[in-house]
Formats: structure tokens, C-alpha cells, sequence
């Protein structure tokens, strides 16, 4: 008689299975393509932590944990608009020339024209005054600022990686193109002046594609 009964927790299994490996693949990606530009915040926290403290390598652990565990919860947030947009558009993903890729890069550059952005952008780029301003003693000072940072990048990096789920989302072409805009633009001198300009290449590109 019990034959036919499935319990709900097998149904749900691959499906939980699924997500997290795409979670996982997520979370993969977004630290490659981050890697450069944390990089001078690590070291900021080893030189900001090494006066008070004689272990600042834990500082700068603890800094790097807190911001690991906001990107993974970006990526279980992208991983679960994947499986959801895979639902209801099945041919998304593998190439810039769609539609939904246009529409995504529209809505990237015109995210990235606003004060929201350039706010958490002008954050990633001042590694040093943020921390001598903002640090205060403590292992679980540095979590909270690594918690603090990873925040703020997400605001910075969100709807760029977002492009992804259109483009593919290990493309590798797309990966290396993120991670070298995001170190222009965080890292050199006139990284502002180049994200804007950026934003605009987005917008128009994004716009010809949806149109065109």
C-alpha cells in the first residue's frame, strides 16, 4: 500500500543538492574575481591591527571571514535567482547577444550611474583611512569589518556579477573581464573617473542589444 508514497524530503533533495552546488560554483567565482581588490584591505588590516595587537594575521583572518560570509550569501541568493530564472527563461545563460543579457547590462549601468554605487565605490577604494578611522581593537572588531566591507562591496559589485546569469556563469571570457574591471576601478587612480565611463558603455550596450 505504502508503494506509491515518496516521502517529501526525497522530492526535495536534488533540488536543495542543486542549489547548493550552484551556490558553491557562485561563491567560487565571486572570490577569483575579488581576490585583487580585497587584497589591499588584508594587508591595511595586518598594518592597522600589527600596532595593537601581536597576532595580526587573526585580524586580518577574521576581517577575511566576515567578508566571505557576505558574499556567500550573495551567491546563495544568485544561485537561488538562477535555478528560479532557469524555471521560466530555460534558454538564459551562455551568451551576451540576448535580450536578457541587454537588459541586465542596461540595468548595471544604470546602477552604476547612481549615488548608491559611487558611495560604496569611493568605500572599496579608501582601504586605509576607513580602517585608521573605523577599527577599533578586537578579533571581533575586525569580523564586524570585514562583515562592514563585504557589504559595502556587494553594493559595489552586485548587479555586474549579475550579468553573469546571462552571459554564463563561469564564462570564463565574462570572469576575467569582471575581475579586471572591478581592479580598475577600485585599484588605480582614476578608477572613478573609469567606472563611470563604464556605466555608460554598459548602458547603451545593454540598450542596442534589447532593441536591436
Amino acid at each position: 500500500m505504502m508503494s506509491g508514497f515518496t516521502p517529501g524530503w526525497i522530492e526535495v533533495t536534488p533540488v536543495l543538492s542543486t542549489w547548493a552546488s550552484a551556490a558553491a560554483m557562485w561563491f567560487a567565482m565571486m572570490m577569483v574575481m575579488m581576490l585583487p581588490s580585497v587584497t589591499p584591505w588584508l594587508r591595511g588590516m595586518v598594518v592597522v591591527t600589527g600596532h595593537q595587537s601581536q597576532r595580526p594575521v587573526f585580524h586580518a583572518a577574521a576581517f577575511g571571514t566576515g567578508y566571505g560570509v557576505v558574499w556567500l550569501s550573495f551567491s546563495a541568493a544568485a544561485a537561488l535567482l538562477q535555478l528560479l530564472l532557469k524555471g521560466v527563461i530555460p534558454d538564459i545563460g551562455g551568451t551576451l547577444s540576448s535580450p536578457y543579457a541587454g537588459g541586465m547590462l542596461l540595468l548595471t549601468g544604470l546602477y552604476q550611474l547612481s549615488h548608491v554605487r559611487e558611495n560604496c565605490l569611493t568605500h572599496c577604494r579608501s582601504p586605509m583611512s576607513y580602517l585608521l578611522s573605523y577599527w577599533r581593537p578586537g578579533i571581533w572588531m575586525s569580523l564586524r569589518t570585514g562583515l562592514l566591507h563585504g557589504a559595502f562591496c556587494v553594493g559595489c559589485c552586485w548587479a555586474l556579477m549579475l550579468v553573469g546569469l546571462a552571459a554564463g556563469v563561469m564564462n570564463v571570457a565574462w570572469m576575467a573581464f569582471v575581475t579586471l574591471v572591478v581592479a580598475v576601478e577600485k585599484l588605480t587612480p582614476r578608477g572613478d573617473t573609469f567606472a563611470r565611463l563604464m556605466a555608460w558603455i554598459y548602458s547603451v550596450g545593454g540598450l542596442a542589444l534589447v532593441v536591436f
